[in-house]
C-alpha cells in the first residue's frame, strides 16, 4: 500500500487527479500486466522498468546541478551544515553507524532470505550459482542507486537553497522530487523522468503482487484443497489472487493519503514489522534442532505483539526506538521464544 500511494503522489500532482482515482489507474495497470505476464514477465518488466527510471535518475541530477551558479560551493556549503556526514555516532538523531550496519544487515537478511518478493526472483535463476550472481549483483546495484538517489536528495537541498515546505507550496517530503520535475524539467526529460518514477514503484507492486499470489496459493491453498489436479485450475486461482491482492493494496494505500512522515522511513518500518519474526523463525530452523510446528508459530506472532508494542510506544511517547533496530528486535524475541518453548516442551519431533 505505502508503495502504490508513492507513486500515486507525482501521479496526482501532475494530473490533478484525487489520490483515489490515480490509485485506481496504477492498480489496474499493475494488475493487468502482472496477470498476463506470470514471474518472467514480472522479471523481464522490472528489468526494463530499471532501466527507464535509473536512466531518469542520472538525467534529473545533471539537470540539477547545472542549475547551480557554483556547483563546488554548494556542495562546500551543504557539507558545513553536515549534510554529507557519512559517520553519525549521535544517537539521539536516530540514524547511527551502529543503526545502519546492523539493523541494515538484519533487514537486508530478512528481506533477501526470506522475502517471497526477492526469493521468487532467486528461485527462477537457472541453478545455485547463478542465484549467487543475481544475489550478490543486486547488493552492488543497490549501493550505486542509493548513491545517487542521495545525490538527487543534495541537489533539491541546493537547488532550493534548503527552503521549507510550505515556501515550496508542498505539504509532503514525498512531493519535493515531483515539484522539482514539474518545475524545472525540460519537457521531453519530464516525461521520461515521470515515467521513470511510475517504472521504479511499479516493478516493486508487480513483484509484491506475485509473489503474495504464490504465497497464498502454494502454501495455504494447495495443502487445503489437495483434490484439484488440474494446473490449469490453480493458474486460474493464482490469477484470481493477484486480482484480490490488487484490490486490497489499492484501498490500503488510502490509508497513508495523511501521512506526512517520508513514505520510505513509514515502508521500510511496516516490512520491519513482520521481517523481525520471520527472519526469526529462519534463524531456528537453520541453526537448531527441527522443532514442531507450533513452536515456529508462537514465537512469530509473539514477535509481531512485541513489534506492535514497540511501535505503539514511540506513537504515544512512552518511549521511541529508530525503525532501523525494529528487525533485530523481532529476530531476537522470536528466536529467544523458541528456545524457551523447546526448553519448556520437548519436541515430539525430536522423541521420534
Amino acid at each position: 500500500g505505502v508503495r502504490l500511494f508513492a507513486v500515486a503522489i507525482p501521479l496526482s500532482m501532475i494530473t490533478g487527479l484525487p489520490y483515489f482515482q490515480s490509485l485506481l489507474i496504477l492498480g489496474f495497470v499493475t494488475v493487468a500486466y502482472t496477470l498476463m505476464g506470470g514471474i518472467r514477465g514480472v522479471v523481464w518488466m522490472d528489468f526494463g522498468q530499471w532501466i527507464i527510471y535509473m536512466g531518469a535518475a542520472v538525467f534529473a541530477l545533471i539537470i540539477g546541478l547545472r542549475m547551480l551558479p557554483d556547483v563546488a560551493g554548494s556542495f562546500d556549503l551543504v557539507a558545513s551544515l553536515g549534510k554529507m556526514k557519512i559517520l553519525n555516532f549521535d544517537s539521539a538523531s536516530g540514524y547511527t553507524l551502529f543503526g545502519g550496519i546492523i539493523g541494515g544487515a538484519m533487514l537486508s537478511l530478512a528481506s533477501h532470505g526470506t522475502d517471497q518478493l526477492i526469493v521468487q526472483r532467486i528461485l527462477s535463476c537457472k541453478n545455485v550459482r547463478e542465484s549467487q550472481k543475481a544475489m550478490i549483483g543486486s547488493g552492488i546495484v543497490v549501493l550505486v542507486q542509493f548513491i545517487i538517489f542521495l545525490f538527487i536528495g543534495l541537489m533539491l537541498y541546493m537547488v532550493w537553497n534548503g527552503a521549507g515546505f510550505a515556501e515550496l507550496g508542498i505539504t509532503k517530503p514525498d512531493e519535493l522530487f515531483t515539484k522539482f520535475i514539474i518545475d524545472h524539467l525540460p519537457p521531453v526529460i519530464k516525461g521520461i523522468t515521470v515515467a521513470g518514477i511510475f517504472a521504479a514503484s511499479m516493478t516493486t507492486l508487480s513483484g509484491s503482487l506475485s509473489a503474495m499470489s504464490s504465497s497464498i496459493t502454494v502454501d495455504i491453498f494447495k495443502p487445503i484443497f489437495k483434490g484439484i489436479t488440474d494446473e490449469n485450475r490453480w493458474l486460474t486461482i493464482s490469477r484470481i489472487t493477484t486480482l484480490c491482492w490488487g484490490i486490497i493494496m489499492v484501498f490500503g494505500a488510502l490509508i497513508f493519503t495523511n501521512q506526512n512522515s517520508p513514505l520510505v522511513e513509514v515502508g521500510l518500518s511496516i516490512a520491519s514489522f513482520t521481517y523481525g519474526g520471520t527472519l526469526g523463525v529462519f534463524v531456528a530452523v537453520r541453526f537448531f534442532k527441527k522443532c514442531d510446528l507450533w513452536q515456529y508459530m508462537v514465537p512469530f506472532f509473539f514477535s509481531i505483539s512485541v513489534m506492535t508494542f514497540v511501535i505503539f510506544a514511540g506513537w504515544t511517547d512512552l518511549f521511541k526506538i529508530n525503525w532501523t533496530w525494529y528487525t533485530l528486535i523481532g529476530v531476537t524475541s522470536s528466536v529467544l521464544m523458541n528456545r524457551l518453548l523447546v526448553t519448556i516442551k520437548k519436541p515430539k519431533t525430536e522423541n521420534a
